[in-house]
């Protein structure tokens, strides 16, 4: 049979979805003709369907050396984006939009490569392009408007939502996303109203019932609770990552109406649903904190002050999730002066750049945290001076901008090297009541991996600790001041006062009304920061003692050293 028909064959089984039959004839034409473009580029394509990843990127970069066109192109660089490639995937996905710049999927699968690649900027340009050409692509729409919710534009991504849902109004996913959208900008009333568009299309929408769940407190007659369970009473029916999230919402729900037993058998099982599906490396994380620990040694900070970038505009708000850094950065952000830029992945970016990577003939380059030691001062200002403009890109003009990632304490003393006029702000809340919040959250992008095990969460909360003891050792004092959550909800006043005076503000009353600050809040804090401030979440795991012992074990006393006093830093 001649490898015109084998193609035909091929390509006709493929068309039908028989994807074993178009396997096996293009294997066929490879045996025959080894550098067949087309066979081993569709090959490809088959092997990602099947998400066999790294086949399909062999097969795809071997038709490359054969031949070339705009799919195959944009087919290896959204394989290249699945196997973690992603600058690759950018490379790739480009060339495929210079080939044929009028097709609108390239852009779209580039702005996705660049998502990925953390390059969001160009990923909106992307999606622009791609809906210029195709003004209904409804995915580039959506797409496009999470590219802006990260940059801190939501306004914009709620026009683009809007467009969307003009031209999909039955669409329960994205009422769902548009209503997410709608209570990180806090108009909650109108974010309950997507997510209940959301059910009258698709009353199995799980997400959306996790949604209103948090929006607010429920009583027991509330008909949001009787039809969750009614959806529970069906679980079969639910994937078992909705089943998780709708474990969540009813973990919730039997919080609010005083049915803890009930409440924690839920949370209980929503973790397990979700540790089954999120991988956490406990050994990786604990070696990682090691070794940050080892390489910030007293010595390395001698002399450091006059390193760095000079800027003061950053303010870092650190601290272990759910302790109180969204809080704190409302109030904050309800200051004049102050923008509040939400949780920013900078840093994290740049300790994985080559700013702090240093080559060495011969030998292996040394990497952070490792390289700090080495690196020659000036690398530490074009860290910070980098940092200083990538955040200054939020709020031009902003006299301090704050970056709310709790997961920054881990580069406290990082920060201080290049950033030595930062501010930097500690937020500690009660451990127990801290890890609880968290196992009570479905963290977003699965960011928080440690979260959905009561002993992982417990021995992560203990080396957060240890980390943090080990900055008050090693930083001279007054490097960066420490909040008490407990304080603040007690004496809201005085405790905001502290935190303007540290950030070098004169103060402001509108810092009291951070309820009615009008920003985008992308936290599980979401709800809770419209909301005056209230004392019923203090002492909150004491409902749930009897269960926690796994957490209780894990964390240990001494839980950790006396507070350090609020002071400038130098």
């Amino acid at each position: 049979m001649a490898g015109q028909d084998l193609h035909k064959i091929a390509m006709k089984a493929y068309a039908k979805g028989d994807l074993a039959t178009a396997q096996r004839f293009y294997e066929k034409l490879i045996r025959l003709a080894p550098g067949d473009f087309n066979a081993l580029h569709m090959l490809g394509v088959i092997r990602a369907g099947q998400k066999r990843f790294k086949e399909a990127e062999n097969h795809i970069a071997k038709a490359l050396l054969y031949g070339r066109s705009a799919e195959a192109l944009s087919n290896h660089g959204n394989v290249l984006s699945e196997l973690g490639r992603h600058e690759e995937a950018v490379r790739q996905l480009t060339q495929a939009t210079l080939i044929n710049p009028r097709s609108a999927q390239n852009h779209f699968n580039l702005g996705n490569a660049q998502v990925k690649a953390t390059n969001l900027s160009a990923a909106t340009k992307a999606f622009g392009t791609a809906i210029s050409l195709q003004p209904d692509f409804t995915e580039a729409l959506q797409n496009y408007a999470d590219a802006l919710r990260e940059l801190g534009r939501p306004n914009e991504a709620l026009a683009l939502l809007k467009r969307a849902l003009a031209l999909r109004p039955d669409d329960a996913e994205l009422q769902i996303v548009f209503g997410s959208l709608l209570q990180e900008i806090g108009a909650i009333e109108e974010s309950k109203q997507a997510m209940a568009n959301a059910l009258r299309h698709d009353p199995s929408a799980v997400a959306a019932y996790y949604h209103l769940a948090r929006a607010e407190k429920m009583g027991p007659q509330d008909s949001l609770l009787a039809r969750m369970e009614a959806l529970d009473a069906d679980r079969d029916s639910v994937s078992a990552k909705s089943r998780a999230m709708l474990d969540f919402a009813l973990a919730k729900a039997y919080d609010d109406i005083g049915r803890y037993e009930d409440s924690f058998a839920r949370l209980s099982e929503a973790n397990r649903l979700v540790r089954g599906e999120v991988p956490y490396d406990e050994a990786g994380e604990r070696h990682r904190l090691e070794r940050l620990r080892d390489a910030f040694t007293p010595k390395l900070f001698e002399g450091s002050e006059t390193f760095g970038c000079l800027s003061e505009a950053p303010v870092f708000i650190v601290g272990f999730p759910r302790s109180g850094t969204t809080l704190t950065e409302q109030i904050l952000a309800s200051h004049p002066a102050v923008h509040g830029a939400g949780e920013k992945s900078i840093l994290s970016n740049l300790v994985s750049s080559n700013i702090v990577r240093l080559e060495r003939a011969g030998r292996t380059a040394l990497t952070f945290p490792e390289s700090v030691a080495e690196l020659p001062k000036e690398r530490f200002r074009l860290a910070g001076d980098q940092y200083a403009r990538e955040l200054g890109e939020v709020a031009p003009g902003a006299l301090r901008i704050t970056d709310k990632l709790p997961a920054n304490f881990m580069f406290i003393g990082f920060i201080r090297m290049i950033l030595p006029r930062a501010r930097i702000i500690h937020v500690r809340r009660n451990p127990m009541d801290t890890c609880l919040s968290c196992y009570f959250q479905r963290f977003r992008k699965d960011n928080i991996p440690f979260s959905y095990e009561l002993g992982q969460l417990g021995r992560y909360y203990r080396m957060y600790l240890d980390l943090m003891t080990h900055w008050r050792h090693v930083l001279p004092a007054g490097s960066f001041a420490e909040v008490q959550y407990e304080d603040l909800v007690g004496e809201l006043e005085g405790e905001a006062r502290l935190i303007v005076e540290f950030c070098g503000l004169p103060w402001n009353d509108r810092c009291l009304s951070f309820h009615r600050t009008e920003r985008s809040v992308r936290t599980a804090s979401v709800a809770q920061v419209r909301q005056p401030l209230y004392r019923s979440s203090i002492a909150r795991w004491r409902r749930y003692e009897k269960f926690l012992a796994p957490l209780i074990e894990a964390i240990a006393e001494p839980l950790e050293p006396p507070l350090a006093a609020a002071s400038t830093p130098s």
